[in-house]
């Protein structure tokens, strides 16, 4: 699993070049905003001073050091209860990667800069790291669930199940 930390790094670079240039030049486009596709995607500056969708404002410090506890958890968490394979792994370190870039942004700004707004649905402005999260929380759910049901219905191939003596093998 370890091997995979260049994903987080890449995550974490994408991230924090992505919101460098929206927050220097976004500010300066009529309204904030630039259309990318017309009514659909909207590239639109917004200081993010809470969690998701800007609940619980609280000193960015203190959200800095929650999202920091919240990633070593899921790290931990994670490490524990996903089966280590290559997409998993690829999918916690996407997920670090981003928890990461959003702390900075609390850290640097006291806020997270948020710049992707979709406009065909009436929906939270983000980020990349927004989506690096959400992804790789929804897949490794998805993925954790289906295993889990597989095993339960009998599903599995049956790899470490003991045999009495004598029986054939």
């Amino acid at each position: 699993m370890r091997r995979y930390w260049p994903i987080a790094l890449v995550v974490l670079l994408l991230d924090r070049a992505s919101k460098i240039a929206a927050k220097s030049l976004l500010p300066a486009m009529p309204g904030g905003s630039y259309p990318l596709m017309p009514g659909v995607i909207h590239l639109t500056y917004a200081e993010n001073t809470g969690v998701a969708f800007s609940m619980l404002q609280i000193a960015p410090w203190m959200l800095a050091l929650l999202t920091f506890l919240v990633l070593v958890a899921a790290a931990l968490a994670l490490r524990r209860w996903v089966r280590p394979n290559r997409l998993n792994s690829c999918l916690v370190w996407a997920l670090l990667g981003g928890g990461l870039g959003n702390c900075i942004d609390r850290l640097l700004y006291g806020y997270v800069v948020d710049f992707i707004e979709p406009r065909f649905v009436h929906f939270a402005i983000f980020n990349v790291a927004d989506i690096a999260v959400t992804v790789s929380c929804i897949l490794l759910a998805l993925m954790t669930a289906f295993e889990k049901n597989g095993e339960e219905h009998g599903k599995d191939s049956g790899k470490g199940r003991f045999r009495k003596r004598g029986d054939a093998a």
